[in-house]
């Protein structure tokens, strides 16, 4: 199956070389950030449903056109032609399941995209 990757900015498909999938640095860093902090105010352990909710959420990526990227050259990011088919998606995570940062991102709702076909 092909994905259509779609525009988080304009809602409009993104045809290959017209557009990216990336995460920002500054997300990424924000979230060690406010992770390290939640770690250390709850040393690593979840007493309540309160301390759930007050987890810090982890660096999102995103589908944009090159045209609709507010900060362009800002984030890891990849164009949507190279992931178009769930083997790609596959390939990818195997690819950066060597990166220390991936567990800072949602890359699982990245992959739920691709089930829905870049929705």
């Amino acid at each position: 199956m092909d994905v259509t990757w779609i525009c988080d900015s304009c809602s409009r498909p993104i045809a290959d070389g017209d557009g990216y999938v990336q995460v920002l640095y500054d997300d990424k860093r924000r979230y060690r950030q406010e992770r390290k902090a939640w770690d250390a105010a709850h040393l690593g352990r979840i007493r309540c449903a309160a301390d759930l909710l007050a987890l810090p959420e982890p660096a999102k990526w995103h589908a944009l056109h090159t045209d609709c990227d507010p900060s362009p050259g800002t984030g890891y990011g990849f164009g949507v032609e190279r992931i178009r088919t769930y083997r790609d998606a596959l390939e990818w995570t195997v690819h950066l399941m060597g990166k220390v940062w991936l567990q800072d991102t949602d890359w699982d709702y990245l992959l739920e995209r691709v089930l829905r076909g870049g929705r």
